[in-house]
């Protein structure tokens, strides 16, 4: 009896050191997460921001200043929206050029006017649990002006539409000294002309890296495992999904061969660290983390910040890390 219950005493001893070890394991390990190098000195290094995509298009109507203001008094510290052109030379928010995938209107948003657009419900599309809990709530398309006013957070401003030139025209008309003082409106757009454009008209304008480069960089460690380095490039802001679908083509004599590749881990921890010891102030962003375990993900990959569209769950993980 007496060997039974020393045996049980053991078990339970051993079974609590092996807790207590794998707890300091994995402290170490984030601890480790959470330093950078930078000039031979270790600084402490942040968990990733949350970044609202589409101001959080997964818990409220996206690209709204309701959502956006859900988003600030949740905790969120940057904002994402997208930018079209009206009919009358307006920059609103909005994604897409189809207003029914959001809206009870329909047609494309940029042949409207600001005053056309403004009587659209920009909540009626949001469905949580079967219900539409935003419709009739009188939740409107905004204007770029709207926005600067309705929030003091940090807006990256993606420019989504092939009137870029009259969009980024009518900015410093509408965008204060003080905005671009304070240095937080941070541009955006997949195309590398509007940024290009942006950089010629808005010599003071923050912007990230152009997606054309940071997708080179990207493939180019995927097949060669070396950072390919232009200082000619903007190297403030640096973005791009974790995991992305390429087309690879090779052009024959005869004809031309496609292969398709998914890769899952194009943001690798060890091209991280390269990017940061050169440029250590660059603030890299994954896109599309929208999962608790993404999120985990890039908190080890050492990153500056994520894109969601569920900043609630995101931010419920972050603090619980912290």
């Amino acid at each position: 009896m007496a060997f039974r219950i020393i045996h049980k005493i053991v078990i339970v001893i051993f079974l609590a050191l092996m807790i207590l070890l794998t707890g300091v394991y994995f402290s170490i390990s984030f601890n480790r997460v959470f330093s950078r190098t930078t000039h031979h000195k270790q600084i402490e290094q942040a968990l990733p921001v949350v970044i609202a995509h589409h101001a959080g298009q997964g818990d409220w109507p996206g690209n709204t200043v309701f959502a956006i203001k859900q988003a600030e008094k949740a905790g969120v510290k940057i904002i994402n929206i997208t930018l079209e052109l009206s009919k009358d030379g307006v920059p609103f928010a909005f994604h897409g050029f189809e207003l029914s995938k959001f809206t009870d209107g329909q047609g494309n948003p940029e042949n409207m006017t600001m005053t056309e657009l403004k009587k659209l419900d920009a909540g009626y599309r949001f469905q949580e649990k079967g219900r539409f809990p935003y419709r009739n709530k009188g939740i409107a398309i905004p204007a770029l002006k709207e926005i600067l006013e309705a929030t003091n957070l940090p807006l990256i401003l993606d420019i989504k539409t092939a009137k870029y030139k009259e969009l980024i025209d009518s900015l410093n008309e509408i965008i204060t000294c003080k905005d671009w003082g304070q240095r937080r409106l941070i541009f955006y757009s997949t195309d590398s002309n509007a940024i290009d454009y942006l950089i010629k008209k808005c010599p003071d304008a923050e912007v990230f890296q152009k997606r054309d480069n940071t997708r080179y960089i990207l493939l180019n460690y995927q097949l060669n495992s070396k950072l390919f380095l232009n200082h000619k490039w903007k190297w403030d802001w640096v973005g791009f999904e974790s995991e992305r679908r390429f087309d690879i083509s090779e052009t024959f004599t005869l004809g031309k061969a496609t292969t398709i590749i998914t890769d899952s881990h194009l943001w690798k921890r060890s091209l991280i660290s390269s990017i940061l010891k050169r440029h250590p102030d660059c603030k890299i962003i994954i896109f599309n983390v929208d999962t608790g375990q993404e999120y985990r993900d890039a908190v080890l990959k050492g990153v500056y910040g994520v894109y969601t569209d569920h900043p609630l769950q995101l931010l419920r993980v972050k603090n619980s890390l912290e």
